[in-house]
């Protein structure tokens, strides 16, 4: 089967207004980046809107100047099995919760408040991946020193040290597509205020910047490291970054602050999203004055509810349809010791992403490689994220994000009528990826190409409704 990939691309602020042109007489006249069907009998370029009837056709792609266009096959009247189309879906990484999950009540206590010494908690980590044992395993104890009440014994201490001890084991476990395989971080309910400097009549919050795998963590204005008007900050103290108050935002411990009082360095490296600056942070210390009202942050105690919060990263689970129906076979984590028997709770269930850049450049260079310009073989393939640019070339005034894909399924009756030819056919496939940013009062509507697909391939496209084309608008599709 042949397979042929032609993307709307973006190529500026503005990027083409139309993803089909009725101006350009020929594909050597489209814009790079523009699409349009032709009529193959005519080689005149078919208008939306209007009714045309089966007639063979192909699809055309402007590229940059001084290139040959990008063409699809003659695709004959009729030809056209079956169209499938996909709108955009951003991947979604797999998060399990261990224990306290940001929100409601927890059923597992890393430290109950009768807890003693000697008293130990462990877990482990399971890269399933290869599908045959040994499987990579990440196995962190932690054995309660002392009786509940002493320095550092409450269950966010625990979670803290379980983290830590992971996600150093993690790092050196066999990654997925290159990427690392997963991370740990802690979530706790305890109480927290936004860091504050300056007087009662003009308090400034403090925000800050933080890197991924790094302990540093640098602030926006100095903080105050004593007096009544601010909040202090001191080693020991713990941290919420990402918000000030959410229990949902993982919480860190202060191994010591920078002499100039401008940076904080952490018990463990930071494993979120990195940010230069402008992220929200509140911390446990003993009081933040804010307009003259007091309020409380509470260092953790036995009665601190805690869990470990594990992202499942690595293309392999956005872009591999197995292994997202089959993520529980991919990683375990049983729990062990005190913990052992507790049911964990999935806390976010992976999404298969449909119409990503990595994807529709995958596509492409698949597509490349088919047609013979180089062997796809040796064509780096990227790996999917959950970053920003993974949701499309546009702006932030994006009406959508990534591509909407049709792709048509086609059989072409073969001409040769010999022994060898007689009642073959040659099958093939086109994906037509259009890039959700549109501007201007001309800008494509999916939907309009899907009408233009029905009239001239004869599936019927029954009532559209909404700007994208559902299974219920499409019956035949």
């Amino acid at each position: 089967m042949s397979k042929h990939v032609l993307v709307n691309k973006q190529t500026g602020a503005a990027g083409p207004s139309t993803v089909l042109v009725t101006s350009a007489a020929s594909p050597a006249a489209l814009a790079d980046g523009q699409l349009a069907i032709y009529n193959a009998d005519t080689n005149a370029a078919l208008a939306e809107g209007t009714s045309y009837g089966q007639v063979p056709f192909y699809v055309a792609m402007g590229v940059p100047a001084g290139r040959n266009p990008r063409l699809s096959p003659i695709i004959k009247a009729g030809a056209v099995k079956k169209i499938e189309f996909k709108a955009y879906t951003a991947p979604v990484q797999p998060i399990y919760f261990v224990g306290y999950q940001g929100v409601g009540s927890n059923t597992l206590g890393f430290l109950a408040a009768s807890g003693t010494a000697n008293t130990s908690y462990g877990i482990k980590i399971e890269n399933l991946v290869t599908l045959a044992p040994p499987f990579p395993k990440a196995y962190s104890q932690y054995t309660l020193r002392a009786s509940v009440g002493t320095a550092n014994n409450n269950p966010v201490y625990v979670a803290d040290q379980l983290a830590k001890d992971l996600n150093q084991q993690l790092v050196g476990m066999p990654s997925i597509d290159g990427g690392q395989f997963a991370f740990v971080d802690v979530l706790s309910n305890l109480t927290t205020a936004p860091l504050i400097i300056g007087t009662n009549a003009s308090p400034t919050t403090i925000t800050c910047g933080v890197t991924n795998n790094s302990a540093i963590v640098s602030f926006s204005t100095a903080i105050n490291t004593g007096g009544t008007s601010a909040m202090t900050l001191a080693a020991n103290d713990w941290v919420r970054i990402g918000s000030a108050t959410a229990t949902t935002s993982p919480v860190y411990q202060v191994a010591s602050v920078a002499a100039d009082r401008l940076s904080m360095t952490l018990t463990r490296p930071f494993v979120g999203t990195t940010a230069a600056s402008g992220v929200a942070i509140g911390a446990t210390s003993s009081y933040v004055n804010t307009g003259g009202t007091t309020i409380a942050a509470t260092p953790p105690n036995s009665s601190s509810l805690s869990g470990l919060k594990v992202s499942v990263t690595g293309s392999y689970f956005t872009s591999n349809a197995y292994a997202a129906g089959r993520l529980n076979t991919m990683i375990n984590i049983p729990l062990l010791d005190t913990l052992a028997g507790t049911p964990i709770n999935v806390g976010t269930a992976m999404v298969y992403g449909s119409g990503t850049v990595s994807e529709v450049l995958k596509k492409e260079m698949q597509s490349l490689g088919n047609l013979g310009v180089e062997n796809r073989i040796w064509m780096p393939l990227p790996n999917d994220t959950y970053a920003a640019s993974n949701v499309g070339t546009g702006g932030t005034a994006s009406v959508g994000n990534g591509y909407s894909i049709f792709t048509l399924y086609y059989e072409n009756s073969v001409a040769d009528k010999s022994a060898q030819g007689q009642g073959r056919e040659e099958s093939g496939m086109l994906d037509i990826c259009i890039n959700n940013f549109q501007t201007g009062t001309t800008a494509q509507d999916v939907d309009t190409l899907a009408a233009l697909l029905a009239n001239i391939t004869g599936l019927p496209s029954g009532t559209r409704t909404g700007s994208y084309p559902s299974t219920a608008a499409f019956p035949n599709w």
